[in-house]
């Protein structure tokens, strides 16, 4: 159906909606304070005080002091306006807010010439890259201060306790331990935040992608399986994100540890290193074959959401046929093969934390036997004994995660590949100019058209016009002017609902192939079973526009709703059942052309 707009410019209205919306979320919630912008002049004092003490905020997370104060007083005060309510939250960060990030992710993969790889980096950066300085930060405190410890014990040991250094070293050794701590947990929040970033512009991106495919790129691709983009592979993506900068660091502190104990006892701590290293192999090993299996559980377990979403979307003719049986023991079936791979996954999992946390335990026992052994002068003093225990207690984590980390990076370079994939299936190519076709009471004009439905669409194979492996739809011109309404008549298979399909750019074309609509024009379309959702009948007209009276009362008059809504118990606010249960077949159609 195609109609003259009532709106002359959709875009500034649409803006002007988005600023009334932005009005009301701001006097109901308070903004996120990270999103604070300094309005005091960059050399003023005030300015840097108050630089000062958004960084403390930021670090100290203070901010959120008032909702936990809140939130405890409201267990002794009952009184409503004592609780803890939805408004007192902070709304959305405005870099993690959803339409915010989808826009920029279109924007910056356009940017990029559809390159998924550094799209994502674009758009993660300005989160990750903080979080890589504050964990540089929290790496280095955490490495000093076994060092303060040495050198605090050492004076001790050699008698020097009122020296002036000691007190040095204590106060050193609190410090960094505050900075360790204060980094660590903005490095963990910032990470989170990475996360997020990246799982809701991917989320956004795969649903919008999914609505733009193309016939060629729908072939081949299920529901199950873009459930499983969204559900599972941007949940990989997610985790990721926050045990990433661990990739880096983890050998980093191995490295510096095992050189600061190569200086501390010398060539004896090289047996617990070696001991560390010969595992490496032994972890890339099972990691490997994680993911082999992982590939395999991944294919079953679309599978089986596939045939849940086929149950789903005909359970009518399921419970009509008593098919319930049979779905369940094709699930069972699915599930039962899924498991069998879930196991062995967990069973090479549970031999590599054994590995892992045994590996420490050994390598620290090793190290200590070999300084004691390998000389008589070699002497466990405490400075030597508790500076080992630190070291080694320091890179237990490291060790423990080495294996989950590189499983964890393999899966998610393995779920950003089937993304990329996804993202690279050939989309809708806008084929309708918004020129004026020929006269201004003209919304829209076909010339010369010609399309085609099947694989080999664009590939006419014989003279006489006939393709191979599909449909040919061609000789198709006519235009439509304001006020018309035109009918489109034929026998079964002649191409009737092509053509819907064709203007709605569901199918490919040919280059000759003109379509033009008016610039102040709409294209909507009613499809033959109308789609319903479990709301309100109202809602589903709306379908999340804004109300508007006037507009909302013409569209019922002209779509013969007022009738149905008499015989509605609340009207237009009738909750209307799963799939518009509670309709009749001309009640659903009346509602769907409303919309």
């Amino acid at each position: 159906m195609c109609s003259r707009s009532d709106n002359k410019n959709p875009p500034q209205a649409a803006s002007r909606t988005d600023d009334v919306k932005e009005q009301l979320d701001d006097s109901e919630s308070p903004p996120w304070p990270e999103d604070h912008n300094l309005s005091a002049s960059p050399t003023s004092c005030g300015c840097i005080l108050q630089s000062i003490s958004s960084m403390c905020n930021k670090l100290m997370y203070s901010y959120m002091t008032q909702i936990f104060k809140k939130g405890a007083a409201q267990r002794i005060d009952k009184s409503k306006d004592a609780q803890l309510t939805q408004h007192d939250l902070y709304r959305t960060p405005k870099n993690i807010d959803a339409a915010h990030l989808n826009s920029e992710f279109w924007s910056i993969y356009e940017q990029t010439e559809q390159h998924f790889k550094r799209t994502l980096w674009i758009v993660v950066r300005k989160t990750f890259i903080p979080a890589g300085v504050y964990q540089l930060f929290a790496l280095t405190a955490q490495i000093s201060i076994p060092m303060c410890v040495m050198k605090l014990l050492q004076a001790l040991e050699s008698g020097q306790s009122g020296d002036v250094n000691n007190i040095v070293y204590v106060i050193a050794i609190f410090l960094l331990a505050i900075i360790n701590g204060v980094c660590t947990q903005r490095y963990q929040f910032l990470s989170y935040q990475s996360g997020i970033l990246l799982r809701t512009a991917l989320t956004c991106a795969i649903y919008e992608k999914s609505l733009n495919l193309s016939p060629k790129g729908r072939m081949g691709l299920t529901n199950g399986s873009i459930t499983n983009l969204v559900a599972t592979d941007t949940q990989k993506l997610f985790e990721v994100m926050h045990e990433a900068h661990q990739i880096w660091s983890c050998p980093i502190a191995i490295v510096v540890v095992v050189v600061l104990m190569l200086i501390i006892i010398g060539p004896s701590c090289l047996v617990g290193a070696a001991f560390l290293v010969g595992l490496v192999p032994l972890s890339k090993k099972v990691t490997h074959r994680m993911v082999h299996i992982r590939k395999k559980r991944v294919a079953v377990a679309d599978q089986r959401v596939q045939i849940v979403n086929s149950m789903l979307q005909d359970i009518k003719i399921t419970k009509l046929n008593n098919y319930e049986d049979r779905f369940e023991a094709r699930v069972l079936e699915a599930r039962r093969r899924e498991m069998a791979f879930i196991r062995k996954e967990q069973v090479l999992w549970g031999c590599t934390l054994i590995i892992v946390v045994s590996t420490p335990v050994i390598a620290s026992f090793a190290t200590y036997a070999t300084f004691v052994l390998v000389s008589s002068e070699n002497i466990m003093t405490a400075s030597v004994v508790f500076t080992l225990a630190q070291l080694f207690n320091m890179i237990k984590f490291p060790i423990n995660q080495a294996g989950q980390l590189l499983g964890k990076l393999a899966l998610g370079l393995q779920a950003m590949h089937r993304i990329s994939n996804f993202m690279s299936r050939e989309s809708v190519q806008n084929i309708i100019s918004e020129d004026n076709p020929n006269d201004d009471e003209t919304v829209l004009s076909v010339q010369n058209g010609e399309f085609y439905v099947g694989e080999q669409a664009a590939e006419v194979t014989s003279t006489d016009g006939v393709q191979s492996g599909g449909f040919t739809l061609s000789g198709i011109d006519f235009s439509l002017k304001r006020g018309e309404v035109l009918a489109v008549l034929g026998p079964v298979a002649c191409g009737k609902s092509t053509l819907i399909q064709s203007l709605l750019q569901q199918c490919a074309s040919s280059d000759k192939t003109s379509i033009m609509m008016a610039s102040d024009a709409k294209l909507s379309y009613a499809a033959q079973t109308p789609f319903i959702l479990s709301t309100t009948v109202r809602e589903n007209v709306l379908f999340g526009l804004p109300f508007e009276k006037d507009r909302y009362e013409k569209v019922l008059d002209a779509c013969c709703l007022r009738p149905d809504l008499l015989l509605w118990p609340a009207g237009d606010l009738t909750e209307i059942g799963e799939r518009g249960v509670t309709m009749s077949g001309g009640q659903k159609a009346r509602v769907s052309v409303a919309r």
